[in-house]
């Protein structure tokens, strides 16, 4: 059987003529989208500002570069915490002290919470879980995490005006799609599984015939 080339007015006429199974394609797929969206596990977002900072600062009559070296030790704690965060010990470590449930525990290590420096000494920690009070506890045991990992960089006690990390109470908020966001996202779907829909039911029609007249002719 020799292929040619399918014109544009083709195409039209196949889904023309294939409408139903369009539609109902689609419409059944932006269901099927729906119905996930509405049984879709919940979800919240957790955003957690820590902000590294000095303990105590020695006054002095000498010039000193204390300030320009600050910077320096501020920065390099603060990029150390925050690879500390983001690792395996690190996330164990925040979860172990949080006592969380077994799932939350699973959740919040498996997971790979984002964080990102937002200057010399801030640091912005994202992470997500199934209650917001799971996030309140995250939130408590990572700023006592990161403080004890911080002090145990002076574990000799030797530098006075070293760093202690401050953190407030983490934002919480739903990490559930919208249905805005959802119905856009559904309808491409469904159309262009429709679209296959069609064009498969198409050529496996065409197969099916072709197959049959072949028989025919073998056995005439």
């Amino acid at each position: 059987m020799s292929l040619k080339p399918m014109t544009f007015t083709e195409l039209v006429a196949i889904f023309d003529r294939s409408r139903y199974l369009f539609l109902g394609t689609m419409f059944v797929t932006i269901l099927v989208g729906i119905g996930a969206y509405q049984f879709q596990p919940v979800f919240y977002t957790n955003e957690l500002i820590l902000s590294v900072t000095r303990t105590s600062v020695t006054p002095t009559q000498e010039y000193s570069y204390d300030h320009f070296y600050r910077l320096q030790a501020d920065e390099r704690i603060a990029e150390s915490l925050s690879q500390y965060l983001g690792s395996e010990t690190g996330k164990r470590t925040v979860a172990e002290r949080a006592k969380l449930s077994t799932e939350a525990y699973r959740t919040y290590t498996n997971a790979r919470p984002k964080v990102v420096r937002l200057g010399t000494n801030i640091i912005k920690l994202q992470y997500k879980t199934r209650d917001v009070s799971e996030g309140v506890l995250l939130g408590e045991a990572i700023v006592a995490g990161a403080n004890e990992y911080v002090f145990s960089l002076n574990e000799d006690a030797r530098q006075k005006e070293w760093f202690t990390v401050i953190g407030e109470k983490p934002v919480t908020k739903s990490a559930l799609w919208s249905l805005s966001r959802v119905v856009p996202v559904v309808t491409g779907v469904g159309l262009f599984v429709a679209f296959w829909a069609v064009l498969i039911n198409y050529f496996w029609r065409n197969y099916q015939k072709h197959k049959r007249e072949t028989v025919g002719q073998e056995r005439a």
